[in-house]
């Protein structure tokens, strides 16, 4: 697919910094679909797809497994396919595509993330992901009027006037949006007062050995609670270093308990939920709820992805050994020794290198849940500064002390502060906060003031 070797060719082009941003924000292709109902078809002059379907046609979300292949298809895929047998249509409509231009690099990383629906065959969809592993269709419960709004939104999001739209990783994907464009059609469900808000799931009964097949060891009553973080950790669980790149992009929003509509960003949830779901509002009797699938088909084989196995390259290790080298040099410095300041500049002009970029998506990106970020306290662009002005020497020596007192004063107060946000810290972010802190502290105990003053 032209999207897929699109963000194949990004994330070969990007460095590392940039590429863990790049996985950790850009989550997951998708697609979409409607249906239309008369007997006589008429056809769309941009697609050549007609404008009303038959009797028999279905809607169906699809869902296709997260894989291990290349680190973009962590998150896996999903699209709505609208399969009308009697006029020969079995398309999906894929909100996964975008324009590779020359600022491509410069607006993503300002968040301004604009991606393009267009229809695809569903042959295309199902070769480019069965060979990843288990693809997952929901044939969605639907009426003649719900799949003829369907089809007039589907059709009108394709024109190239409303075509793009602004994605959005956790809440306006390639899974959620087909989904939100299906309970768009549920009209009376949605409250005058509350609209799409409004709509509430709720697991239905008589589903329990269901539930306990899609999710062993747990209440058929309620979902265990489960954090945006946790649930893409889990995902990128393959990849350590991308999960220390979501981890520093992301900021406190990210430990918040999803709800089960929240869940719909992440395909196979959605597959494994929708089944188990009814969805109604608080004015409707519970009779009234109306359950989203109708059956469900798998093709292809589950692959099973395998976490990352243990390695001298993964983040823990690489940064265990840096904390080890910080607190050699503090010892050193404590006992008189001259210390090669290559050493630290190289450790300063990588910390600041990455502040600097946090501190870009915090504050002047447009990316979800990056603002406010408490990792800037251990990495920011004081480190940067840092490293620029060592080669001035003595020349900048008390300019360089107050930088580490201010380095230290925040260092102290990081753990604090994650307390009370309530932002959970990547272990290998510690480490380079202790590394750090050494650093400092050695550079503090030798005082210039006292030294030169």
């Amino acid at each position: 697919m032209q999207a897929i070797g699109q963000l194949h060719h990004i994330y070969k082009t990007l460095g590392m910094t940039y590429r863990l941003l790049l996985v950790a924000v850009v989550c997951l292709c998708a697609s979409m679909t409607g249906v239309a109902e008369t007997p006589q078809p008429q056809h769309d002059k941009t697609f050549g797809l007609p404008l009303t379907l038959s009797q028999s046609a279905q809607i169906s979300y699809l869902a296709a497994q997260p894989s291990a292949e290349d680190s973009y298809t962590l998150y896996g895929h999903a699209g709505l396919r609208v399969w009308d047998a009697e006029q020969g249509i079995d398309v999906t409509f894929n909100y996964g595509i975008f324009n590779f231009t020359d600022d491509f690099s410069l607006r993503f990383t300002q968040g301004k993330t604009d991606y393009i629906v267009l229809p695809i065959a569903t042959s295309d969809y199902m070769s480019e992901y069965q060979s990843r592993g288990v693809i997952r269709e929901l044939v969605l419960n639907t009426d003649s009027t719900q799949r003829a709004h369907l089809w007039r939104l589907l059709i009108e999001n394709a024109q190239p006037e409303n075509r793009t739209y602004r994605y959005n990783a956790f809440r306006n994907n390639c899974s959620t949006r087909p989904l939100d464009l299906y309970l768009e059609t549920l009209t009376p469900l949605r409250s005058e007062k509350g609209g799409a808000d409004s709509i509430r799931f709720a697991f239905a009964s008589g589903d329990d050995a269901l539930f306990r097949q899609l999710f062993p060891g747990v209440n058929p009553s309620a979902l265990p609670p489960l954090t945006w973080r946790q649930a893409i950790n889990e995902l990128e669980a393959s990849s350590p270093w991308l999960v220390l790149g979501t981890d520093l992009a992301m900021g406190p929003q990210l430990d918040q308990p999803m709800s089960i509509r929240d869940r719909f960003f992440i395909p196979m949830q959605a597959a494994a939920l929708l089944p188990l779901l009814s969805v109604g509002n608080e004015h409707l009797p519970e009779n009234a709820w109306v359950r989203p699938a109708l059956t469900t088909r798998s093709y292809g084989k589950l692959q099973r992805i395998e976490p990352a196995s243990s390695s001298l390259t993964q983040p823990s290790v690489v940064f265990t050994l840096v904390l080890i080298l910080s607190g050699g040099i503090f010892v050193y410095r404590r006992k008189g020794k001259p210390v090669p300041g290559a050493i630290e500049f190289v450790l300063y002009l990588g910390a600041g290198l990455a502040g600097s970029l946090l501190t870009f998506i915090t504050f002047f990106s447009e990316h979800p849940m990056v603002s406010p970020n408490w990792n800037l306290l251990a990495l920011h662009p004081g480190y940067l500064l840092l490293a620029l002005l060592m080669p001035f020497g003595t020349k900048t020596q008390r300019v360089r002390y107050v930088l580490h007192a201010v380095c230290f004063v925040a260092l102290i107060a990081l753990p604090f502060v994650g307390l009370l946000s309530g932002q959970k810290f990547n272990s290998s972010l510690s480490l380079i906060a202790m590394s750090l802190t050494f650093l400092s502290a050695g550079r503090l105990i030798h005082n210039p003031f006292r030294r030169h003053g």
